[in-house]
Formats: structure tokens, sequence, C-alpha cells
């Protein structure tokens, strides 16, 4: 079972943010900073102090500047910070881009290998992990 510290999911944030310069960052309130790319099409909200089992981070996807969601992420902070890692690195990859999937199954699986001995579950269009009791 994966019991290591998950991280430090700030630290991971401005990494994440001092690396990509098409990126921009700003904190419409107090408890949330959101990146946006240059583009509009893709965003990363980071919740500072989420409530317990609520998403601290959310990556999505979008159609076009004011279109639909095509897709979003999410991750607790219990999270580890390598698997967040790797959802942050899906929409700079540019699969977000493209016609191809964003997620793939040796992505998920990849990002996935911190969670030895968890269950994996599949509920319509959502995968979720859970530790072993």
């Amino acid at each position: 079972m994966y019991d290591a510290d998950p991280g430090d999911h700030a630290e991971l944030l401005d990494s994440f943010l001092a690396q990509e310069d098409d990126w921009e960052k700003y904190r419409p309130h107090d408890e949330t900073t959101t990146a946006s790319h240059e583009s509009l099409l893709m965003r990363v909200d980071f919740v500072h102090e989420p409530e317990h089992g609520e998403p601290r981070w959310t990556v999505a996807a979008y159609e076009s500047q004011v279109g639909e969601r095509l897709w979003h992420g999410t991750a607790t902070a219990s999270t580890p910070a390598e698997m967040v890692a790797t959802l942050l690195d899906t929409p700079i990859s540019g699969a977000a881009s493209t016609t191809e999937p964003a997620a793939t199954e040796m992505g998920i699986a990849h990002a996935a290998r911190p969670l030895t001995d968890w269950t994996k579950s599949v509920e319509g269009r959502f995968i979720r992990w859970a530790a072993r009791r």
C-alpha cells in the first residue's frame, strides 16, 4: 500500500508555473490559485486548503475559449505528488489539442504506479482508486 507522504503540492504548483512560460497564474479568491494557458483552452485550479476528500487540483481542457469543457481530472490533497505531476503534464504534452484521447490506458497505468495494492474501479467515465483497508 502507498503510505508515503503525498509530497508538497504547493511546491509542485510553483515548479509547474516556473517551467511553463505560456501559463499565467492568478488568485481570484484567497483559497484558490488558477493557472490558465495562453490559448485559454487549458486550466489548472489549485485549492490551498480543501475540505477533507474534496479536490485540491482540477486540470481541465476546453473545446474553445468560450466552449464546453472537453475533459477534466481531479486529485485530492492525499494524492501522491508524482501522480499530480503526471496529471499536470497531460495538457502541456499537447494531447489536449489533438483529436487523440488525452488520457491513454498506458498513461493512466504509468500515473498509477505509486498505488500498489490499491483497488481500481471504473464507474462510467470515472476511474477511482481506493486504498485497501
